[in-house]
């Protein structure tokens, strides 16, 4: 039993999923293990359970049936779960570390069972239902800030029910898992499908901010965030502009040559190229004004490819992180493929202007961009089944290549501006205060986005005055640091820190109350006549997401607050740095 704890609390982590962004719904979710090949679906409700390959074997989870309401937890909630057999129970609150809480043993029959959970502080939490056949669990979140003692207190039981069932119920879906492993999660609710990648180093929450990518003949696109840009996931498959125009289809090759309109095409040779593959395109359909890319959609220009894989770590090594894994696509060798972007490259080939032939598939995919380099000629990608990189030319613009579409600005929320509850106000600053070292690769920052009407302290970062009504959104984010040993006294601590340290890290962070990497909490704050009249929302769930070319900061957030309002809103520019110390 010892050994079998020590595994848990090294490596047995509980994943649940959220849905932002054009609907909240998670209906489906695939995980794809891409260091070992594992894949499992789930229902959105579901628990993904990851537990270790090797050692002592982790607990035989079985689906089960378990609910809670309400949910979230203002001050206590009520837990009820069916017991298929006579059975020792160990009910527990589990925070997102995988601490447990609090915890009950309880002696259960056959039946229905109630009990009621209060006492909790504000943060998410699993609640647990172990037996020695029969494993329940499920994700809560409190908004409370009682700071009472926990409890979990039995009310009731119904006899004799073994085998009902209840409604709103979850399962606990087990996925064999050793740290480092790389995930992909592609979520998919109703149109809207997109991706996420992760490697899970505690329990936490996968966010899906779900955009709309739907073309005009109704074909729907996977989506992936790399950086602080939003793409296909697929490539673009469309026979129509977005205007409902036709783009001719030309299938003889010599007339393909000579085409200087817009053309398409797909390979008659190859079954089902459109739906793997897409369709080819020549330059001269990427450029036209009636766009054929879905609405709030425009097709990839060459400085958007050129800072996705700059944000990959370059084109020496983007190539492999962008490519589909296996060679049931590309040809032999594919060795080193990580798609650990989540982009899907998959090798379409190209259309020649020899004799206008459709090279077949396998060994190497080219994407267009809307850029040209010449009167003649126009900038595009190609990707290569031996190769890990990705290489940037130009080519005729009768070529025909495949297609990549980057989402538009969100034309729901303009720049620099917080939306909460549908209504906007502009938030055009920005700052950065440092509060804490946690170790020496991690930190604490405040990161503050708030009307002009704000004055601060230059020092610490606090508000020194207001003048009127002022809107302000603070992040508590805990985010990696670069630090070295400065003054050289054998240590690395906050006397190493100089003001060029001070970078919030690029990614996606997830709203936690545990100080991990790339987690944060948040309040949203109105305020008048600086402290004596103020209104505080806290941030109960969603995701904040950050990109950086130089000093500029691109920042997007959406989220829930306390009261299940919508709160999201981006920022674009120059962070002010306060080192707070």
């Amino acid at each position: 039993m010892a050994l079998a704890l020590l595994k848990t609390q090294a490596q047995d982590y509980l994943i649940s999923f959220a849905g932002a962004g054009d609907t909240t719904v998670v209906s489906t979710v695939i995980v794809d293990n891409l260091t070992s090949g594992a894949s499992v679906t789930l229902n959105g409700g579901d628990i993904l359970h990851l537990a270790g390959a090797v050692g002592i074997d982790s607990p035989d989870i079985k689906n089960g049936t378990l609910k809670i309401y309400p949910n979230p937890i203002t001050e206590q909630s009520f837990l009820t779960f069916v017991s298929p057999e006579n059975s020792n129970a160990v009910i527990s609150i589990v925070d997102l570390s995988g601490k447990a809480i609090y915890q009950i043993t309880s002696q259960l029959q056959p039946g229905s069972h109630n009990f009621r959970i209060s006492g909790m502080n504000q943060g998410m939490y699993f609640v647990t239902v172990t037996s020695k056949n029969y494993n329940y669990s499920t994700k809560v979140i409190c908004l409370s800030n009682l700071h009472s003692d926990t409890k979990i207190e039995h009310v009731s039981s119904v006899k004799n029910t073994t085998g009902s069932h209840l409604k709103s119920t979850s399962a606990t879906i087990d996925m064999s898992y050793t740290n480092g492993d790389l995930l992909l999660f592609r979520s998919i609710s109703g149109p809207y499908s997109t991706i996420v990648t992760d490697v899970p180093t505690s329990s936490k929450e996968i966010a899906f901010n779900f955009v709309s990518c739907t073309d005009n003949d109704g074909n729907n696109y996977t989506t992936v965030k790399i950086g602080s840009q939003v793409w296909m996931a697929e490539n673009l498959k469309t026979t129509k502009f977005r205007n409902g125009d036709i783009i001719p289809d030309v299938s003889y090759d010599f007339a393909w040559n000579d085409i200087t309109t817009p053309a398409m095409c797909g390979n008659p040779d190859v079954p089902n190229y459109v739906s793997i593959y897409g369709r080819l395109y020549n330059w001269y359909a990427v450029a036209d004004s009636r766009n054929i890319c879905p609405a709030a959609w425009h097709v990839s220009t060459d400085a958007e490819w050129t800072r996705m894989t700059d944000y990959l770590g370059g084109e020496n090594v983007a190539g492999s992180k962008l490519k589909e894994t296996g060679t049931t696509l590309w040809n032999s060798p594919n060795n080193g493929t990580t798609n650990e972007s989540g982009f899907f490259a998959r090798p379409g080939s190209f259309r020649s202007l020899y004799a206008g032939i459709i090279a077949m598939p396998g060994d190497d995919g080219s994407w267009w961009t809307s850029t040209e380099s010449d009167a003649n000629q126009a900038f595009n990608r190609f990707l290569f089944n031996n190769d890990a990189t990705i290489s940037r030319v130009d080519n005729d613009k009768r070529a025909g290549f495949s297609v990549r579409c980057v989402k538009d600005l969100s034309s729901d929320t303009a720049a620099n501006v917080l939306k909460h509850n549908n209504v906007e106000y502009p938030t055009p600053n920005g700052m950065l205060v440092f509060k804490e070292l946690i170790n020496p690769g991690l930190c604490r920052y405040d990161l503050k986005i708030y009307s002009s009407n704000f004055t601060f302290n230059s020092s610490t970062g606090d508000i020194t005055g207001i003048d009127g009504i002022g809107k302000i959104i603070t992040f508590y984010a805990i985010s990696p640091i670069q630090l070295e040993d400065v003054n050289a006294d054998g240590k690395i601590d906050a006397n190493d820190i100089v003001m060029n340290n001070l970078v919030l890290e690029e990614g996606q962070y997830s709203c936690s109350s545990d100080y991990i990497a790339k987690t944060f909490e948040a309040d949203f704050t109105t305020s008048a006549n600086n402290t004596s009249d103020y209104i505080v929302y806290s941030i109960a769930s969603g995701i904040l997401n950050v990109s950086r070319s130089g000093d500029v900061y691109e920042i997007t957030y959406d989220g829930l607050d306390e009261n299940g309002l919508s709160i999201k809103g981006n920022f674009k520019g120059q962070l002010t740095v306060v080192r707070n110390q």
